[in-house]
């Protein structure tokens, strides 16, 4: 009979302690929060007489906590210059606090006098490590929060923290004894793994954003804990679901692939791409939104596309521009990084989606495929990162030619069919030249003694790819070109024979002329 802790199936919700996934945030912790004092506030205005204006400030910190969905626990109010320094604020209170160890907590100070508010957005490690935080406005301005906090020894131990959480899913079953290790649909262990994951990312994001210093500083505080709270949202009413709504299956998909693209390439090229990180998290807390209105049965924001956006801006973060260096000492280690991440990412990000929007027309599909292949198995035909590299350019010219001749929306004519017909036989013949070189250097003997050889291979294979790219283009100028003939040659003769004018008349104002809307594609050019 199988392990129960050892076995394959998948997974949904809690597993037991046995079974090496713990719950998606971590382990209950216990926190104790010595909250002293704030310096950098606005000073106060003096009024007339000997009275003086001051503003009363308040701090709340706002989390995930075991015992309640999102439980914020907040100081008293304190006036500023009150018994302290000018521009200073001091409570010297203790607040204790219960959340996860991968919570993500939002501290905010608000004085509703001034009607400001400062904040920050950090990781529970992050608390416990620094004694003095950054709080921020979104015109910019900050101040300095003075704390320090201590995790405290939780008495009733894991054991017990597993315990309520069973207790906990119990009830939100109606006391029906639930198995936490058996799916309930085919698509329940990958989307619980999703959860995990994903959370698991954005806390890493977290750590890497953090130190950034980028316009739109508000999105930086707020919106690390908005998604993880929504997320959360959708974790804790997957417990009660019989199956996914697609559409949160997908996103789920896209905000991992978003964070599994960036986050290897974050300490080396995050600081160059700092302008599009809040747009990132912009869109992944769109995505969790949507997510959460499908979960709770809300109304979702059908007019938003965050998948497609995360695509673009992922493309763009991960791609490094001539200027930039990485901070590694190790040019070796820099080049690993370009050309294994980087570049098979970004294209593979872009194919996968080409390919998923093409079913329709069989051409295109079979192209895109053979795109695919090339960019999943080019570092598996060389050791020469040059080369590789020389192969994803090849393959990324020929995927944007692609998509500019099959444009969401534009006509396909018979020229346009055989000239991406032609193009998918050129690149399935390619495919069968890369896939003998990958076949021989499965073998190290061969692949030592043959290296030499597969290189002149390889490089033959790149410059064909390159022709075949210029040969598509060329025919599909042409096409072009016939096309447009043809439809002059129509024209004309219309204007001959029926006696109509094909411009408009001199009288005729601009807003008679209605224009035609342009429907972008699926991928965006870079």
């Amino acid at each position: 009979m199988t392990n129960p802790s050892t076995s394959p199936s998948p997974v949904f919700g809690l597993r037991a302690a046995g079974a090496g996934l713990l719950y998606p945030l971590g382990k209950r912790v216990k926190l104790c929060i010595d909250l002293e004092g704030c310096r950098g506030l606005p000073q106060a205005k003096a009024l007339l007489g000997d009275s003086v204006l001051r503003s009363s400030y308040r701090v709340y910190f706002q989390y995930i906590s075991p015992n309640r969905f999102e439980y914020p626990i907040c100081s008293s109010y304190a006036e500023e210059g009150k018994g302290s320094l000018r521009g200073t604020v001091q409570w010297n209170e203790v607040l204790h606090l219960e959340c996860f160890e991968r919570s993500i907590i939002k501290i905010t100070m608000h004085s509703p006098d001034s009607n400001v508010s400062y904040g920050t957005c950090l990781p529970v490690a992050h608390l416990l490590a620094e004694p003095e935080l950054t709080l921020r406005t979104n015109s910019d301005c900050y101040c300095t929060l003075c704390l320090s906090t201590i995790q405290l020894p939780d008495d009733e131990g894991e054991r017990d923290f597993d315990g309520y959480m069973d207790n906990n899913v119990e009830d939100q079953h109606h006391n029906a004894p639930v198995d936490l290790r058996v799916a309930r649909s085919p698509s329940t262990g990958y989307t619980a793994s999703s959860f995990h994951t994903v959370l698991c990312q954005l806390w890493s994001l977290l750590e890497f954003i953090r130190p950034l210093k980028a316009p739109k500083i508000d999105s930086f505080y707020i919106e690390p804990y908005l998604i993880q709270k929504c997320i959360y949202t959708v974790y804790k009413h997957s417990l009660d679901s019989q199956s996914y709504h697609p559409r949160i299956e997908a996103l789920l998909a896209a905000m991992v692939a978003t964070m599994d693209a960036i986050l290897p390439l974050a300490s080396t090229y995050m600081q160059q791409r700092t302008e599009f990180v809040p747009d990132i998290l912009n869109q992944l807390h769109w995505a969790a939104l949507i997510m959460e209105g499908l979960a709770t049965g809300n109304k979702p924001l059908k007019h938003k596309n965050p998948g497609e956006e995360l695509a673009r801006l992922t493309w763009i973060i991960v791609t490094p521009g001539p200027e930039i260096r990485a901070s590694s000492t190790s040019a070796g280690s820099n080049r690993l990084a370009v050309s294994g991440t980087i570049a098979k990412d970004a294209l593979l990000f872009a194919l996968e989606a080409v390919v998923q929007s093409s079913d329709a027309f069989p051409p295109l599909k079979s192209a895109a495929s053979g795109l695919l292949f090339f960019a999943t198995y080019a570092d598996t035909a060389s050791g020469n990162k040059k080369q590789i590299r020389d192969l994803y350019k090849r393959v990324d010219g020929l995927a944007a030619s692609l998509r500019r001749g099959t444009a969401q929306g534009s006509p396909i004519t018979v020229e346009h069919h055989d000239a991406i017909s032609t193009l998918a036989e050129d690149i399935a013949a390619l495919n069968k030249d890369l896939e003998d070189i990958i076949a021989e250097r499965k073998s190290r003997f061969k692949r030592y003694f043959s290296a030499k050889r597969h290189g002149a291979q390889l490089q033959d294979v790149v410059t064909q790819l390159e022709t075949a790219r210029a040969n598509y283009t060329t025919a599909v100028a042409t096409a072009n070109a016939m096309t447009t003939a043809r439809v002059l040659a129509h024209v004309q003769t219309l204007t001959l024979v029926m006696g109509v004018s094909p411009l408009p008349a001199l009288e005729m104002r601009g807003a008679d002329v209605i224009p035609f809307p342009s429907r972008s594609g699926r991928i965006e050019e870079v």
